[in-house]
């Protein structure tokens, strides 16, 4: 019996792979050959499980690159690159008392816009008239736009 990591090894790995493979099962899909509403349930089981071991997985890897000694190497088919990613700066241990005046600031200016939106939330489609409480001028306000897409929820069982 195999074992799971060489059932991995039978997907492509290279970006020409990727590109073929890619384009065959859009092919089967097209032909009617597989049913697309199951591929995408075991897409998602695999997109699920690949970043479960990616992550399980991860400070090994970089152990293994750092045999290499280098910061960009190429190996099983791809340029590998040690890099920083996700840099922040943590500014609320900075003591800057105008930092943090303009946190205070920003969060009072956040609230009051969630009321504002909640507020117009509410508003029916044919709008409301309200006087703008600065010039005193009537005007006729109606609710937010919505935008969605419709998307598959998979729940794994």
């Amino acid at each position: 019996m195999e074992n799971a990591i060489s059932l991995l090894t039978i997907l492509p790995g290279k970006k020409d792979e990727v590109n073929t493979f890619v384009s065959k099962v859009l092919s089967e899909i097209d032909a009617g050959i597989y049913n697309p509403l199951e591929l995408f349930v075991r897409l998602n089981a695999l997109t699920k499980a690949m970043g479960l071991i990616k992550e399980a997985i991860e400070s090994q890897a970089q152990d293994e690159f750092s045999k290499y000694g280098e910061k960009s190497t190429e190996v099983y088919g791809a340029n590998i690159q040690q890099a920083e990613a996700g840099v922040r700066y943590i500014f609320d241990k900075c003591g800057d008392v105008n930092y943090d005046a303009l946190i205070l600031e920003q969060n009072k200016i956040a609230e009051k816009l969630k009321k504002q939106e909640d507020f117009l939330k509410t508003i029916p489609v044919s709008g409301i008239e309200v006087t703008d409480e600065n010039t005193g001028e009537i005007c006729r306000i109606f609710p937010p736009a919505k935008s969605s897409k419709t998307i598959l929820k998979i729940i794994l069982k």
